[in-house]
């Protein structure tokens, strides 16, 4: 056991900051639009009303690779509630809601196309990814993205007339919007677009992406198997860690990165693809632009202790050889790789491939003291709301009276007062649930069919949250049961009941998970990585109230009565929908171990251990407001020596909120110098959810840190530049 504060590496404590690139999602995607059997989605002329809006603002979220549209639940959650319509192939079951600032939010889940792609990637990486429950449109290509985008605003016209959409995207995201905006074919609904935002996009491609074709050329024989020389092995041990498939001294990554998906070569500074996508640039259309990037960190620096190659981070994680280090960075002049600090961005992009938007984009560069990594800059919603209102569109939070006016001067457009609204489930929900489930059986393997799938995955789900069915949950575990049964039809079976997303449906899910008597999904290993993916997706679906309580429950029974050999997912789980209870009870974990944490390098952690690093790391995950005061008393009633006073920082000061900011800032000077980074790691979080204005009010009324190093990150926080 290692103390927290002791002057020693605070190894307990690196974990809860380790960031490699996460996922969550939909795995099942493809091109066909009618539903088989015996009936069709109506037309706009034929479907029922269901509201009359007039014209609004909308705030369309566009996530990038190895993604879900879950990677805006910060955003969502503070500035939407928590209430975001998400699209998937141009089909919305949500009915979106106004915020404060009179604007609406939807999110694209990328994936239709997938299924029906040539390029599946390398080895088994399309069968790996639809076990993880997410393509998330890794397997398409940019003009294929940007076609859903189109489909997007389709049904966002469905449901509000005349919308003007700003476009928000991370990363690819950024490129499927303009692949969608310098398409001539989308001109009508181009019309719709008033903006366009871009945080860690690659523009320019990134020089990681150069690994794919590394793999192809040095990694594999010409028959596609693996080679077995030294290097080789080794990278593709580096391969198997990010995509969670091997661990390295006893960790897996939980968050996967598959380098097989053909998404790495697009991607690539060097690949033709990227290269057209830029040749076309000057066909964007005359709208705004914003282009945010972050500039303080190397090249294959994917986390606070992770960077790919040799020289840097932790040795416990594997690291590339030098043959492939070159391939990616080049070499220098005496033969060694070049340096990773030649290539400074937000360790997979660099700032000037972020910065390569439109020659009329407002640039905003961010240099924070403490490193924000590519898969951080979604929760970087403060910078991602000081854009918005540098453009003129106060659409997530209020702005200076010259960016409201510069809003209704550019970016209103006439617009019909009021319009029909269809609902384009009104013809699935008809039907009843035994009908629904058998035609989603009919198609369950068919990837012709996928999005028929989908669909009717969706329409079960809306069924079933207000007409429980027993019959149905007992056939479809005796089905996800069936030894005899395809691996697919099992793996897609977990993914029903994460679309279905119904206590229930999450008992069956965590029972399966769990239990291991169930021999049937041990012997399963894509099913059981099924599973893991299905529980994390119901948690971070951003569910209402009460199905949030209700999900919560089911996670802490499981919680409570487990063996914790699955603590880590049950753990995040958890912290996604951040009920008090559940959040109480994740600090519960934490605080029974003391003034200490076990060192994730023991081989040999009893349950205990296990529920409080599992906890302590999950802590990050918690955006959920209802779960503040339960934070708060932790927070307030500990002292700064203890895990748990850690844990419930770390919560708080994720949130987003001001309250919570203040609480968090009332005690830095409490902490010793031997916990300087989790000082850093709270100050990083505020400055990426709190504007500027709040944060110079709150010193004012509270005073700098004491510590020389944390009072100069908190001055460079509150500076204008």
């Amino acid at each position: 056991m290692n103390t927290l504060f002791n002057g020693r590496p605070l190894k307990c404590l690196f974990w809860a900051f380790l960031l490699v690139l996460g996922i969550n999602g939909r795995a099942d995607a493809g091109l066909t639009d009618s539903l088989v059997g015996h009936y069709t989605f109506p037309t706009s002329e034929t479907l029922p009303l269901y509201q009359r809006v007039q014209s609004s603002h909308v705030v369309l979220f566009l996530h990038g690779m190895n993604s879900t549209a879950e990677t805006w639940n910060d955003a969502a959650s503070q500035y939407y509630e928590g209430i975001c319509a998400d699209i998937f192939n141009g089909r919305s079951h949500v009915a979106a809601k106004a915020n404060a600032q009179n604007s609406y939010c939807y999110r694209v889940n990328f994936g239709a196309y997938d299924a029906t792609s040539t390029n599946k990637g390398l080895e088994n990486a399309w069968d790996y990814a639809q076990a993880l429950g997410a393509t998330s449109g890794d397997f398409s290509t940019f003009n294929q993205l940007g076609a859903e985008v189109n489909k997007a605003i389709n049904a966002i016209k469905r449901q509000l007339p005349n919308p003007q959409i700003l476009f928000v995207a991370h990363s690819r995201g950024g490129l499927a919007a303009r692949a969608f905006l310098q398409q001539p074919a989308y001109s009508q609904n181009k019309a719709n677009v008033v903006g366009l935002i871009t945080t860690g996009t690659p523009h320019k491609g990134s020089r990681l992406g150069r690994i794919y074709k590394y793999m192809v050329a040095d990694m594999m024989n010409a028959d596609g198997s693996r080679k077995t020389d030294a290097d080789s092995v080794n990278d593709w041990h580096v391969v198997g860690f990010l995509n969670g498939s091997e661990e390295s001294f006893f960790f897996t990554n939980p968050t996967p990165l598959d380098a097989r998906r053909p998404v790495i070569d697009y991607l690539a500074d060097n690949n033709a693809l990227i290269k057209k996508l830029n040749k076309n640039q000057s066909a964007l259309p005359a709208i705004k632009y914003g282009a945010i990037s972050y500039a303080n960190v190397d090249l294959g620096q994917l986390g606070l202790l992770y960077q790919l190659f040799a020289g840097s981070g932790a040795d416990i994680f594997p690291k590339l050889s030098t043959p492939a280090e070159i391939a990616i960075k080049g070499h220098s002049a005496d033969g060694n790789p070049k340096p990773s600090s030649d290539y400074m961005g937000d360790g997979i992009v660099t700032v000037q491939s972020q910065e390569a938007l439109a020659a009329n984009a407002k640039k905003k560069r961010y240099t924070p003291f403490f490193h924000i990594y590519h898969t951080d800059e979604p929760k970087q919603t403060a910078d991602i709301a000081d854009m918005t209102c540098r453009l003129g569109f106060a659409w997530l939070t209020s702005c200076p009276l010259a960016a409201q006016t510069a809003t209704a001067q550019s970016a209103q457009r006439p617009s019909t007062a009021t319009e029909a609204i269809p609902y384009d489930y009104d013809a699935l929900t008809a039907l009843p649930i035994t009908q629904l489930w058998q035609d989603w059986l009919a198609v369950v393997i068919d990837d012709n069919h996928a999005n028929s799938r989908a669909q009717l995955a969706t329409a079960l789900g809306i069924k079933l949250r207000s007409n429980d069915d027993t019959a149905l949950y007992a056939n479809i575990k005796q089905r996800l049961l069936d030894t005899n049964a395809a691996p697919l039809e099992r793996v897609r079976l977990a993914h029903l009941l994460a679309e279905i997303a119904t206590p229930p449906a999450l008992a069956l899910l965590t029972d399966a998970f769990l239990t291991n008597g169930l021999q049937s999904i041990n012997d399963c290993k894509p099913c059981s990585t099924a599973l893991s993916r299905a529980i994390l997706t119901v948690a971070g679906s951003l569910p209402e109230q009460p199905r949030r309580t209700g999900l919560s429950a089911v996670l802490e029974n499981a919680w409570l009565s487990s063996k914790q050999q699955h603590a880590d997912t049950l753990a995040l789980s958890l912290a996604k929908l951040g009920t008090p209870h559940g959040v109480g009870l994740l600090l519960a974990a934490v605080e029974k171990t003391g003034a200490t944490l076990p060192s994730a390098q023991e081989k040999t952690l009893n349950p205990a251990q296990k529920q409080a690093i599992a906890a302590f790391k999950a802590m990050d995950a918690i955006i959920n407001p209802d779960s503040e005061r339960v934070l708060e008393s932790a927070f307030m009633s500990h002292h700064a020596n203890e895990a748990v006073f850690i844990a419930a920082g770390t919560g708080l000061a994720n949130l987003g909120r001001a309250d919570a900011a203040q609480l968090v800032l009332q005690r830095p000077n409490e902490l010793p110098d031997s916990a300087l980074l989790v000082g850093q790691r709270w100050l990083s979080r505020l400055s990426g959810k709190i504007n500027k204005t709040t944060l110079r009010h709150m010193n004012k009324a509270i005073g700098l840190p004491n510590q020389p190093l944390l009072r100069q990150q908190m001055q460079d926080m509150v500076e204008e530049r």
